[in-house]
């Protein structure tokens, strides 16, 4: 599947290039949603599109 509509926690924090100590600050926080399927941790594409989004011109995660 080249586009996936959900993403684990490793290949959203590949897409983001960021630790996994930041991605759960990021999720702790709720600047990130994620989603619980079958014990699994995931990111919707949706959600991670409008995150980079809202980054804006600085590019600060946090």
């Amino acid at each position: 599947m080249d586009n996936p509509v959900l993403f684990t926690v490793d290949e959203a924090r590949a897409v983001l290039r960021i630790g996994r100590s930041l991605f759960y600050e990021l999720v702790k926080n709720g600047r990130l949603p994620v989603v619980k399927l079958a014990g699994k941790t995931l990111v919707r594409r949706d959600d991670l599109d409008a995150f980079i989004a809202g980054l804006g011109s600085t590019g600060k995660a946090a």
